[in-house]
Formats: C-alpha cells, structure tokens, sequence
C-alpha cells in the first residue's frame, strides 16, 4: 500500500509542476485553451492524484475499515494521468482539440473505477 501511496503522489507533484510551468510559459491568466490546461494539471493531475494517494489512510480514520491492497488500484491511476495528458495536449496544441474530450470522457472514467475498487475493497475488508 506505501508503494501505492508514493506512486500517486510523485505524478501529482509533476502535475503541479507542469501547471506552473503552463502559467510561467504561456501567462494563462484569461479564460481560453491554456487556461484550462492549468487547471486541469492542478485540479485532476494534481488534486485527484493526492486524493487516490490519501484514501487508504483517510478511509481508515473515517469508516474504521482499512482498505485492502489490490493491483486493481493502479488501473484507475494510469487511467488519470492518461487522461489528464490527453487533455492538457488538446489544449495546448489545437490541431488536436478532439483530445480534451476524450480526456474528459477518461478522467470520468478513472474516478468512477476508482471509487469502484475502493467500495470492493472495503466490502472484501468488511466481509
């Protein structure tokens, strides 16, 4: 689970570097394609990596239950950060504006199968 945890967060952490790279390199400070690109590196490379990195430890102290380690896990991960490259590029590059979308359609799917493994997980712990 600790090399889960650490596999989240290092890629969050160069999302977050990514971001400040986007705003250094293009000023995206006006609504518009990179723009969004910097707030999707923050807000779904970054958050929802920290998020998937911290929910065995912040699911133990809220339900009491731990979660149970699964390979499963990573799927939802690689997922994410596919789907947030995908989107970042279709922002950035507009011959490939077609990308944003099916990164947003993956990241959709990246937390519902996280969400989905987390529920088998804490129902395999349960049970």
């Amino acid at each position: 689970m600790t090399r889960f945890i650490a596999i989240c967060l290092l890629p969050g952490y160069v999302w977050l570097g990514v971001a400040g790279a986007i705003a250094i390199v293009t000023g995206a400070a006006a609504p518009g394609p990179r723009y969004d690109a910097l707030l999707h590196a923050i807000f779904l490379g970054f958050a929802v990596a920290m998020i998937f990195g911290h929910a065995p430890i912040v699911l133990l102290a809220v339900l009491g239950t731990p979660l149970r380690f699964r390979r499963a896990f990573y799927v939802p991960l690689v997922i994410l950060h596919c789907a947030v490259a995908l989107r970042i590029t279709g922002d950035l590059v507009d011959v490939l504006g077609q990308w944003r979308a099916w990164g947003g359609l993956l990241n959709v799917v990246a937390i519902a199968a996280f969400a989905a493994n987390a529920a088998r997980s804490i129902a395999e712990a349960r049970g």
